[in-house]
């Protein structure tokens, strides 16, 4: 459509629903299916932890089969994404799904990606991504260092599956091509914009689904009331956006919404409540979009929302910044990873009066990860020849680069006021050892 430009807010509506309607139709009418969606149903197991990695390897064998390449010597190759909603849970479900195996002609490939890592390890791993995933040329895979190395390793291994296990950090501004992806669901925004990881490049039909997606998130199996929060736009039953107590994906979205995800679901279309038109929601979409619209729009006669922002003099901005800020400030304190004299990696406060350093000890090491013969790492985690490498590229001093690459910023305190305890694994990156 052409660009317009309106004059009153009436006519702005008008063409932005003429606008809307025209895309969701195009959207529809749209038979390229390069992604195509199911409900994995959460496995057995004895505590929660167990539950979601017996899902995930069911998942990780189901999207293998059906989507991977294979090159002159039936070595098959594929790259997945399991995108988790918060980094502690990512964490614990990582450490045993490292010690688990599919079969004995399959090699398991890990890589973890959240941000909670010095810049100096994320960049790494965002340069190895960024290139790795670049699947404009799909046959170029084979000839990726970190692909071809280790067919080389293992001779005798016939299936090749590389994994990032990620946070939404995976799903924002990043150019990846994915084979597959699994999601822990907090959204369906967060839904749409994993899709948009998963043939990305190389855009093939497909007949088989590729992207799988829990039916409960680990809020839901740990039986929190509000489940679809932090990440998520669910809220408690005085807020106005409340989901009804079933916190089933598979009851929360319909298949049309989910099966063949297209950008639909974000498209701004509900009008918002007023006071006495306050749901119980019984779907994420519309959930989603009323949030919007609470925030956009204002509803429930509420006092403050973002249409004050432009309906109103801009003498009233700051007051309304102080009434809503972007996100609830908290206490936080900076630390910084580098090499002592001895070679070891340690964690030091920063004095910005005597420009010293301090070993500190808030950020715990953490104990060395159990692997299965059958799962590895996807690539090195070594931050101090890192920091090597910067320093030889920016010509730059072991101290600057300390200060510009190797800070973590932290919370002081939890929720409830109390100290947080932090470990550190240079595979694992920053977290706190919260159990499921």
């Amino acid at each position: 459509m052409k660009e317009l430009e309106s004059s009153n807010v009436a006519e702005f509506c008008k063409h932005h629903i003429l606008y809307t309607n025209e895309r969701i139709k195009k959207l529809k009418a749209d038979e390229n299916k390069l992604r195509k969606a199911k409900i994995l149903e959460i496995q057995d197991g004895f505590n929660i932890q167990e539950k979601v990695v017996n899902t995930l390897l069911k998942g990780i064998t189901e999207a293998h089969t059906h989507h991977h390449q294979t090159n002159e010597n039936s070595v098959e190759v594929s790259l997945g994404v399991i995108r988790f909603a918060n980094i502690n849970p990512l964490v614990q479900i990582a450490q045993y799904l490292l010690t688990q195996h599919i079969d004995e002609q399959t090699m398991l490939h890990y890589c973890v990606y959240h941000s909670k890592f010095t810049l100096a390890q994320r960049s790494f791993i965002e340069e190895k991504l960024d290139r790795i995933l670049n699947r404009k040329i799909a046959d170029k895979i084979w000839t990726q260092p970190e692909i071809s190395n280790a067919i080389q390793k293992y001779p005798k291994i016939r299936k090749h599956i590389f994994i990032v296990l990620a946070t939404s950090v995976c799903e924002v501004g990043r150019d990846h091509d994915y084979d597959w992806a699994i999601a822990e669901p907090s959204s369906m925004r967060s839904l749409v914009q994993l899709a948009g990881r998963i043939q990305r490049h190389r855009k093939q039909n497909v007949n088989k689904e590729n992207l799988f997606i829990l039916n409960q998130n680990i809020h839901a199996l740990q039986n929190q009331t509000v489940a679809f929060t932090k990440p998520g736009f669910e809220g408690n039953e005085q807020s106005g956006r409340h989901l009804s107590e079933n916190k089933e994906i598979r009851y929360l979205l319909t298949m049309e919404q989910y099966q063949y995800i297209n950008a639909i679901p974000s498209i701004f279309y509900i009008k918002p409540p007023t006071r006495t038109e306050l749901p119980i929601f019984t779907d994420l979409v519309t959930l989603e979009q009323t949030a919007y619209a609470m925030t956009l729009l204002g509803a429930r006669e509420e006092d403050n929302y973002a249409r004050l922002w432009w309906c109103n003099s801009l003498s009233w901005s700051g007051e309304l910044q102080r009434r809503q800020p972007f996100r609830k400030s908290q206490a936080e304190k900076s630390l910084y990873l580098m090499p002592t004299s001895i070679g070891k990696m340690q964690w030091h406060s920063y004095d910005e009066k005597t420009y010293t350093f301090s070993i500190n000890d808030e950020i715990q090491s953490y104990k060395s990860l159990s692997f299965h013969p059958n799962s590895q790492k996807w690539f090195s985690t070594d931050e101090k020849q890192r920091y090597h490498d910067i320093e030889e590229i920016l010509e730059s001093s072991q101290r600057q680069v300390v200060l510009n690459y190797g800070e973590i910023s932290m919370k002081e305190k939890n929720k409830e006021g109390e100290d947080i305890q932090y470990y550190y694994h240079p595979f694992l990156g920053v977290f706190s050892d919260k159990k499921l």
